[in-house]
């Protein structure tokens, strides 16, 4: 029998990890950590964003939000990934590019920002929420870009665990927990200290999405863990665990 994972993402995503997991034959647990609230923002209303040469997403959620609060769609959309260019395909943006590179950071964005967009050309805008893991618009000014932001969308932080959650968590008969972002281990971990849950968590192991999240774990606290950059790879390499 598969273990339980334990969601901690914010919804939308949560509800698609949780049937992604489950359709692997996995039980879970959502606990969304992070609620995501729209911010009204007059820079992407009407056509004020067609006065940018681009526009520029490093998550899902800046895609919804953006999508949410503006009817354009007829504008330059740069994502980070595939995966994200494809979503702001289905939300009905035109013209969607994203680099060509397996490999998706805000590096490896920011070079390719640079490859193909001028700063002759005109200004350009990074929508995003009020908390970045890395702010390309600093590293884009740095290149001579002129980089507007907008505050699409605001996290506000869970300040207490739901009776299920508390229930896996307590019982010290193990399973998984998943990490999509440093701010959801932040958040994590200070409930875990609220509920005095510290010592439970070393029948648990963690799924985090990259070497920075897992980084920001305190390794004493955890049996083990898996990096992956997607979904799908933590999947896969959770299944070769109980499969081998």
């Amino acid at each position: 029998m598969l273990p339980t994972v334990l969601i901690t993402r914010p919804e939308p995503a949560n509800s698609l990890t949780v049937l992604a997991f489950e359709a692997a034959g996995f039980q879970t647990i959502a606990e969304p950590l992070i609620q995501i609230k729209y911010q009204t923002c007059e820079i992407i209303l009407g056509e004020n964003i067609r006065s940018y040469q681009a526009v520029l997403v490093t998550s899902g959620m800046a895609i919804r939000a953006l999508a949410a609060q503006t009817t354009e769609r007829a504008f330059l959309l740069m994502c980070v990934g595939r995966k994200s260019r494809q979503l702001a395909r289905d939300l009905g943006f035109l013209y969607v590019v994203s680099p060509p590179s397996a490999v998706e950071n805000a590096a490896t964005f920011v070079r390719y920002i640079e490859g193909v967009l001028s700063p002759k050309n005109g200004p350009l805008l990074y929508c995003c929420g009020d908390f970045v893991q890395a702010d390309i618009s600093m590293l884009l000014k740095n290149q001579g870009f002129i980089v507007g932001t907008a505050i699409v969308y605001k996290g506000i932080e869970k300040t207490e665990l739901s009776p299920k959650a508390l229930d896996f968590l307590r019982t010290n008969q193990g399973g998984w927990v998943t990490f999509y972002s440093p701010r959801t281990v932040d958040v994590f971990l200070k409930l875990c200290l609220c509920y005095n849950l510290a010592g439970s968590l070393s029948c648990f192991s963690t799924l985090s999405l990259s070497p920075k999240i897992e980084e920001k774990l305190d390794k004493t606290w955890w049996k083990n863990g898996i990096i992956a950059p997607t979904t799908e790879l933590l999947i896969v390499n959770l299944k070769e665990q109980f499969e081998a």
